[in-house]
């Protein structure tokens, strides 16, 4: 079982529609009823998504651009 029909099994029949269904690497969080806050949560590693020799500037930019497209996409 890979990492996706895991979630769709075991996961997503949990969820509710402020997780996103789980269908996104974010969700929408309501501490009080007329406020929302939305959080997105993707990551980057070292030799995966960047060779490491960038400058931390250059890091934090992909960080944010990777989970402002995330935040676009919800």
């Amino acid at each position: 079982m890979d990492e996706f029909e895991l979630i769709n099994t075991y996961f997503v029949p949990l969820s509710s529609s402020e997780s996103q269904f789980l269908k996104n690497d974010g969700g929408v969080f309501k501490p009080k009823s007329n406020l929302e806050y939305v959080v997105s949560t993707d990551t980057i590693i070292e030799s995966i998504h960047f060779k490491g020799d960038e400058s931390p500037d250059m890091i934090a930019k992909k960080a944010l651009r990777t989970n402002l497209s995330d935040l676009a996409a919800m």
